[in-house]
This record gives structure tokens, sequence and C-alpha cells, in this order.
């Protein structure tokens, strides 16, 4: 007669419990299972897409001043004979960012540019007139893209009011200070709208590596010249996606 052998598993067979409770178990237990490698999977994906705009972000909260190392505050230039000429720049010394401005981008365009610099909105007021300015970066960008400005913004959420933003454009270098940071629905063109004073506004994707909202950073004038006013609105049903 052959020899029976029991080895664990057959052991387990015998005495495991086969009902309706034990089953429904068992499969929400297989199911938190796979919801739980899915996170993982989907955390770990999304910080390392968007790793140096959260690198920098960590940086920046544990206080390492070199992620932020602030740029040579600009000085107004002596008026002489010609005037000086500055290339379009904005900078922000609190969060250590300079980046050009980029002007001549058409609205469908502005994500193709962003890689540039930071994108000027059409249609929208020109630096230091009465209305209002609008300029847009990236908070993130994929690692794959090119471009040494995919994650200017990435700090944007940091400023407070009362913090200072310099636009340098043509013969002036203007300082707006921060009255307001919001965040906003992709569909909230109003924040587009002309405005009755010298306005900036700074637009980014948010939360940093989404683009489910919008943050919205507005400051007015308190240093240069008001010159000419915005004569026109920009016409949009939704933000830039400037993720």
């Amino acid at each position: 007669m052959k020899p029976v052998t029991f080895d664990e598993k057959d052991l387990k067979k015998i005495f495991r419990i086969d009902n309706a409770y034990s089953r429904t178990v068992r499969y929400v237990r297989r199911g938190a299972q796979s919801l739980v490698f899915l996170v993982v999977v989907f955390a770990v994906s999304f910080y390392g897409i968007n790793f140096p705009a959260f690198w920098q972000r960590l940086r920046y909260n544990i206080g390492d001043t070199t992620a932020v190392s602030a740029p040579a505050p600009i000085t107004q230039a002596t008026p002489a004979a010609p005037l000086p000429v500055y290339d379009p720049t904005v900078t922000i010394s609190k969060i250590g960012i300079t980046a050009p401005i980029i002007f001549g981008v058409a609205a469908a365009d502005i994500e193709s540019q962003l890689k540039n610099g930071v994108v000027y909105y059409q249609d929208t007021a020109l630096p230091g007139e009465i209305g209002n300015t609008v300029l847009v970066g990236h908070s993130s960008d994929y690692p794959w893209d090119t471009g040494a400005y995919k994650n200017i913004f990435a700090l944007l959420d940091k400023l407070t009011a009362g913090d200072q933003i310099q636009v340098s454009y043509e013969h002036q270098i203007l300082t707006y200070s921060v009255t307001e940071n919001k965040i906003v629905k992709p569909n909230e063109v109003s924040v587009l709208k002309k405005t009755d004073q010298p306005t900036l506004t700074l637009v980014t994707c948010y939360p940093v590596g989404t683009s489910r909202n919008r943050l919205i950073i507005r400051a007015g004038l308190t240093s240069g010249t008001a010159t000419g006013v915005q004569t026109s609105d920009p016409t949009t049903t939704s933000l830039p996606t400037p993720r």
C-alpha cells in the first residue's frame, strides 16, 4: 500500500474554514493588499516625477538657505542719457528666483514656452501700466522635459502679504508688494481681468505636480512710474496649465 503523507499545506486545506464569512474576509484582505500596493506605486511614481520641485520645497522648509540663495537685489540705475534698457525679468528674493519674461506668446503656446522662463499673458497690462499684468510659470514639469525654468514657481505659495517682487522692463525696475495669495479653480478667469491700479498677477498650477487648481499671487505697484493704461482683457474660458 502506498504510504499517505501530509504536509503543512494539506493540513491547512483540511482545517480551513470555508463559509461566506471567511470568503468575504479573504476577499477584503486581498483587496486591501492590492489597494496598498497601488497607493505605494502611485506615491513613488508621483514624487519621483516631481522630485526636483519637492526637493527644493523640502530644503526651503528645513531652512537650507542654499535652496533659495537670493540673487543680488536689483538697484535702480541712475538716469542718464541714454536711459538704460533692462532685459524683461522677474525677481523674487524671498524664494531665490530670477527668470526672464517671455513676450509675444499666444495663449495656446504658453505651455511650450515655459521652459524658457516666465510667460507674459497676452492682452493683459504691460509691466508698469495701470491694469493687471499677468505672468505664468511652472511649479513642476516632467523630468524628461528640457528647460532651466520648469520648477521656477515651486515655492510661490511661500509668499505672504508684504513680500517684494521686482520686474525689470524697458527703462524701469518696478517693485510690487504682495497683497493676496489664493487658490482658484482653472475656470476662474476673473483673475486675468483689468484692474484700476497697476497690479501684478502670478499664476501657476497647485498643488505642485498637479494641474487641479491654480495658485494666484496678486501684488500692487509700490515703486516705479505707472506708464500707460491697459486697453483690453484676454478672452478665454480657462486659465493656462503651467503644471
